[in-house]
């Protein structure tokens, strides 16, 4: 089972697949809020495999959190599908990488 196959599903109205949504959805708006609390961000940027699903899981995280953060915070803060999708994290560990190249053959 997939996050695809699971959205796949919810866009069908399936009733578990709806269900399952909610649920992944409420625990990204708990996530997104140890976030906010503690770090104030202006964005936050969710990835992966789960954003397969497109604005769907947006809206719904976006609907969930403010009731779990500090309201100033929680109106504010956006929250946005990563441009990179799945490869934000490879991409972003490489740019690394590239990085610390150039700076080792610079000096």
């Amino acid at each position: 089972m997939t996050s695809k196959t699971v959205y796949d599903y919810v866009r069908k109205r399936d009733a578990l697949a709806i269900k399952v949504h909610e649920t992944a959805s409420e625990m990204l708006g708990h996530a997104c809020r140890f976030i906010c609390n503690a770090l104030s961000p202006d964005r936050i940027v969710l990835g992966g495999g789960v954003m397969k699903a497109g604005q769907v899981i947006i809206d719904e995280v976006s609907r969930c959190f403010p009731r779990y953060c500090w309201g100033a915070i929680a109106q504010r803060t956006e929250i946005v599908a990563a441009q990179c999708g799945e490869d934000a994290g490879i991409l972003g560990a490489a740019a690394m990488v590239f990085e610390e190249f150039s700076s080792l053959t610079s000096a």
